[in-house]
């Protein structure tokens, strides 16, 4: 007996076949026959043994195609599949996987023969160029658990999303159900069945155009843990059901014009770790939501997004009480006061966004002890004060720091050497001179600067230009700071790169800049000598150039006429002279502006329509 019950379990573990079914070869190639295919994916697709193809797997004992994927996850139309679905896939009546998304099926309709996948268990159809209805066939497939169908071009059918959406709801495996962007304006109120969505763990409605409350049935279905209705019009408050969602960690109500309120149950759910209610327009005070972050939320929870949300009133110290946070996001709201003492004990904080609002305060000490901070933005305020080596020796992992359009007064010893290695540092408007930021001189990795208006009227050191090399972004502008331009600017390697040096005391020539340099201004220093020819290549994309108010000499470069993306030029008030080029008026096609005043040229010639 024991040498039978081998031989069997041996005999099973052999493929019983190794080719492919007839039909189901016929299928996938006339598939391919309909598809344009311009990264040559499916080039695998020749022979007889399917299996092997790209794409394209088998069950091992019986040779039935089983699964097919031809996703794409790029945007780059040389990628994609499109073309028509053939309708001789309904031979794949074996199929479990069906995965299509990111291709252009050129507005085709999801087949109404989709139900011929009989066992199909996991269907993506998302981003695929998909129009019309949803067919109600879909909820005949009885063993989905995963359905996406988001990104693609819907219309409300007749019955005002009943069939199909009442087809769903039956389907008790479903797990799975993302209609994000699917231009839907219609969603059923209620739902005849009494077990709807009874296994649904992720629901997603965003981003269409439902304008009715939110149907009762969305917050019946205790089994989600993922649910968001951002996006949409939807009347009336959020409703006290949504408490009992126990097992929900992900809410998204963001974006929802219509929203009333939101109800203190919030508070119930144990288990949520991200809430996005930005840009739902709650028109209350931060003090006003204590109720809801004093429940069991105020432990689970982990992302926080209220940003462009119409909150007023000061930060409450209740902040502080949410001990998992990692990110904050108050942003774009009316807020006012200081930056409480409380947010010190928020030791998991990694991003903390409170820019656009009305704070006037000071920023307390205890933001040096979140020493797992990335991310800190308190721009656009009114917060004054002093900031020291205190407010930044622990933050060991900071690597983006905006604080500028403040009235802050950043005074730290020029020996000192910062935990953190920034790429994104922005001091604009606040007071960090006369003497340059030698702290800077250990930041390696800075791919944005921006110290603007600062009162530095310091020489500039050595060094400084040793750090530009990554920076995308970088502006010095409004200062008073002494130096030598370099012959060539070295920076990053971005697509759109902007230098703003403009209203100092440098000196030298017109450097060199790369040709990704897309905004150059050097205005209001004292820059000399000619304006040089190959001051970049005919790869260039430079669209504003200013060199006003220097004392450049000779003529304006003919190859400034090769500028094919130029929207402005400002070369005023210097001692330029002789003849203008007469080419701009078949240049740039963007040529907005040009300004040659102040200077001494001995003839205009005609400019066209520039």
């Amino acid at each position: 007996m024991q040498i039978l019950a081998f031989t069997i379990l041996f005999f099973n573990m052999i493929p019983l076949s190794t080719s492919c079914v007839p039909d189901e070869i016929g299928a996938l190639r006339d598939l391919k026959l309909g598809l344009e295919d311009p990264s040559r994916r499916l080039a695998s697709w020749t022979g007889d043994d399917c299996c092997s193809w790209a794409g394209v797997g088998c069950d091992n004992r019986t040779g039935h195609v089983v699964r097919l994927d031809l996703h794409t996850r790029t945007s780059n139309y040389s990628m994609k599949l499109n073309g028509a679905f053939s309708s001789s896939t309904i031979f794949l009546k074996h199929l479990q996987y069906l995965d299509v998304s990111g291709n252009d099926f050129k507005g085709s309709s999801v087949p109404p023969f989709i139900d011929s996948f009989t066992e199909l268990s996991y269907l993506d159809l998302s981003n695929a160029g998909f129009y019309g209805t949803v067919p109600p066939q879909i909820g005949n497939i009885s063993g989905l658990r995963h359905v996406d169908i988001s990104g693609n071009y819907f219309s409300d059918d007749d019955n005002g999303n009943a069939g199909w959406f009442q087809a769903l709801s039956r389907l008790s495996p479903l797990e799975f159900l993302n209609l994000a962007d699917c231009d839907l304006s219609i969603i059923p109120q209620s739902l005849s069945n009494d077990n709807v969505f009874r296994s649904l763990s992720f629901l997603d409605l965003s981003s269409n155009s439902f304008n009715s409350s939110i149907p009762d049935w969305v917050f019946a279905i205790t089994s989600l843990q993922h649910l968001d209705l951002s996006g949409n019009s939807f009347q009336g408050p959020i409703p006290s059901s949504v408490g009992t969602l126990g097992s929900l960690k992900f809410l998204g109500i963001s974006s929802i014009q219509n929203i009333v309120s939101i109800p203190s149950e919030l508070g119930n759910l144990c288990n949520l770790k991200f809430l996005d209610l930005s840009y739902s327009p709650l028109r209350t005070e931060l003090i006003k939501l204590e109720r809801i972050f004093s429940g069991c939320i105020r432990n689970s929870l982990e992302y926080l997004d209220f940003s462009g949300s119409e909150l007023s009133g000061k930060l409450p110290e209740w902040i502080g009480e949410i001990k998992n946070l990692k990110s904050l996001q108050l942003f774009r709201n009316s807020i006012y006061g200081s930056v409480p003492d409380s947010i010190g004990r928020l030791s998991h904080l990694e991003t903390l966004h409170i820019s656009s609002n009305l704070l006037n305060g000071t920023i307390t000490k205890s933001l040096g002890q979140l020493s797992n901070l990335l991310s800190l933005d308190l721009s656009e305020n009114s917060l004054h004060g002093v900031l020291s080596e205190v407010h930044f020796d622990n933050l060991t992992r900071l690597d983006f720091l905006d604080l500028s359009s403040n009235s802050l007064i950043i005074e730290i010893d020029s020996d000192w050497i910062p935990p953190f290695q920034l790429e994104y540092l922005s001091l604009g408007h606040c007071k960090i001179g006369p003497s340059f930021p030698l702290w800077l001189s250990n930041q390696n990795n800075l791919t944005y600067l921006d110290l603007s208006q600062t009162d530095i009227s310091d020489t500039m050191p050595d060094w400084f230009w040793s750090l530009t090399s990554k920076l995308n972004y970088l502006d010095l502008s409004n200062n008073q700071i002494l130096g030598k331009l370099p012959d060539s600017l070295v920076l990053g390697d971005g697509d759109y790169v902007q230098v703003f040096l403009n209203s100092n005391k440098f000196y030298g020539g017109v450097p060199r800049v790369p040709p990704n340099v897309a905004r150059l201004s050097l205005s209001n220093n004292s820059l000399s000598g000619q304006i040089r020819a190959s001051i970049s290549d005919e790869k260039s994309i430079l669209e504003l150039i200013s060199f006003s108010m220097n004392k450049l000499i000779g003529t304006i470069p003919s190859s400034f006429c090769k500028l094919r993306k130029l929207h402005y030029l400002d070369v005023s008030s210097n001692h330029l002279s002789g003849e203008l080029p007469n080419c701009w008026n078949r240049s740039s096609e963007y040529l907005q502006g040009l300004d040659f005043s102040n200077n001494n040229f001995t003839e205009l010639h005609q400019l066209g329509n520039s």
